[in-house]
């Protein structure tokens, strides 16, 4: 990596990697800082791609125009050469990260995978990268960079923040398991959740859990439930309902802990 992209490149890869394994690097497998975040209620998910939603009176909002060969001259840039597939993998993706002026494990590259519509974590195919960035309507990196702000605030909006908030997950796991390493997991919350009132607390619940090694897709979900609908002290929450076993002994947690 140091050879690829320069010492300071090669240390912040490392230093991404140990920190969760985002996005599968760890064995060479294909595996931010978040804005503010309403927790109110998802009204349901939304489509990543720009292209997804409809204008009022049913009709589709046409493409904007690009520059087809700008997109594929920015992929080929970026792509790994010595990879048997066609894409780009870690390096490519820290390279395009700096051109970004984002970290490489910040919310916005999550944004930029989900928007791309990427079946997994760790590399992006051409296909991905020409139909992604075509969608958004972004001919080159820097207007590409220009729209995240953009970008970013549309998957916290009720209609695409369940949406997102999965994608995250799925984008993360190995392969098509069904949990993720609870550590990955708390590190995880930290990006995409990072202004759910629980937290800090239930992320100190699970380091305090020895039990708990792994977090599962339902528990990961359910914890955008969790921050949307239940108060902070916890007094609105409704042992009776269907919540995950975990946050059934979160709330108890928590409750003895504050003598509440």
């Amino acid at each position: 990596v140091e050879a690829a992209c320069g010492a300071d490149a090669g240390r912040r890869l490392c230093g991404v990697v140990p920190l969760a394994c985002f996005w599968s690097w760890c064995g060479g497998r294909s595996r931010g800082r978040a804005g503010a975040m309403s927790w109110r209620r998802s009204s349901g998910g939304g489509s990543g791609g720009a292209g997804g939603s409809r204008r009022a009176g049913g009709r589709r909002p046409s493409k904007p125009k690009v520059d087809a060969a700008a997109i594929e001259a920015i992929y080929d840039g970026l792509r790994d050469r010595e990879s048997e597939d066609d894409e780009i993998t870690a390096v490519g993706i820290v390279e395009m990260c700096d051109k970004l002026g984002i970290d490489a494990s910040s919310l916005e590259l999550f944004v930029i995978a989900y928007k791309f519509n990427c079946a997994k974590g760790g590399s992006i195919t051409r296909e991905e990268f020409t139909k992604g960035m075509a969608s958004l309507g972004c001919s080159s990196l820097d207007e590409l960079r220009a729209l995240l702000p953009r970008l970013r605030a549309s998957v916290m909006d009720d209609g695409e923040r369940k949406a997102f908030h999965k994608a995250a997950f799925l984008l993360t796991r190995e392969g098509a398991a069904k949990s993720i390493p609870k550590e990955l997991a708390i590190a995880l919350f930290g990006i995409v959740a990072s202004d759910s009132p629980h937290l800090a607390d239930f992320t100190a619940f699970l380091e305090e859990e020895e039990g708990v090694k792994y977090i599962t897709q339902d528990q990961w979900c359910q914890f955008l439930e969790l921050s949307q609908r239940v108060r902070n002290d916890v007094s609105d929450y409704d042992d009776s309902s269907a919540w995950p076993l975990l946050f059934d002994e979160y709330v108890e947690w928590k409750r003895e802990r504050d003598g509440s």
